[in-house]
């Protein structure tokens, strides 16, 4: 059973869990990070101690690590740690095994965008799971669900296309949001007028079944508000190349769709 937990990084993905994890009774006993101004304002928040070196650490039934994608593997094979220490990391890209230097291991993915100033409702995240035996993917599973009832068992390769969904329907979409409000902006309209249609957009997609629910010119094939739209780009070559490439991409799936 884990009940002792420390944390290496203290940024977004750092900070959500160890506070939900406190929250839920759990004994957050240390965090250590490179950015020791976050490491201090975090262990404050949580009550717990700081470390100046990875080899400081003290026993704990696991470990997350939170670091940038490209430093987990690293942070792992520097750690000096009793065997019965689970180590985990939080990440959809990265293969659990990176973590193999450490007898027990695993992976706790929770499916969400963090952001400091945004409080997460974790009932409602998705957390995929991996261990390197039964026996962590239970305890991963029972803290992982202290968290969520949204707990499933994915190993590595699932994990990076569902990161690859995330990634799309996130950070892509987002930033569609963002150069929508830029257009709108910069032409003296206001960015609230696209609020009905986004909350529209939000339901269709929730509904299971988005592609019942494209529109546009591009499915209708309207030449003529395609060019008029790209003659409003001109100026604007980087959107003029997204516009043209997400119309082809909408109009080769209703090919395919109608084949």
């Amino acid at each position: 059973m884990i009940q002792s937990i420390g944390f290496i990084g203290s940024g977004n993905v750092a900070g959500n869990i160890s506070v939900k994890l406190l929250k839920q009774g759990f004994d957050i006993k240390f965090v250590y990070s490179k950015t020791k101004k976050n490491q201090k304002r975090l262990a404050t928040k949580l009550n717990c101690q700081t470390l100046d070196s990875l080899d400081d650490i003290p026993l704990v039934d696991l470990i997350f690590i939170c670091v940038n994608d490209d430093q987990i593997e690293n942070v792992s094979n520097k750690l000096s740690i009793q065997n019965t220490t689970i180590v985990i990391h939080c990440s959809g890209s990265v293969n659990r095994q990176v973590l193999e230097k450490n007898k027990n291991n695993g992976v706790f993915y929770p499916f969400q965008s963090f952001n400091k100033n945004e409080e997460v409702n974790w009932g409602n995240v998705p957390i995929l799971i991996e261990a390197n035996d039964e026996e962590n993917e239970k305890k991963i599973t029972e803290l992982a669900q202290k968290l969520s009832s949204k707990v499933e068992i994915a190993d590595s390769n699932q994990r990076r296309v569902l990161h690859l969904s995330g990634v799309l329907i996130n950070n892509f979409t987002n930033h569609l949001a963002v150069l929508s409000k830029e257009i709108l902006v910069q032409n003296n309209l206001n960015p609230n007028l696209l609020n009905s249609l986004t909350l529209q957009t939000a339901d269709n997609i929730l509904s299971g079944n988005p592609e019942l629910f494209q529109t546009g010119p591009a499915v209708r094939k309207d030449l003529n508000t395609i060019n008029s739209h790209l003659e409003l780009l001109k100026e604007n070559e980087n959107l003029k190349i997204i516009y043209q490439q997400l119309t082809q991409s909408i109009q080769l799936w209703n090919a395919k769709k109608d084949a």
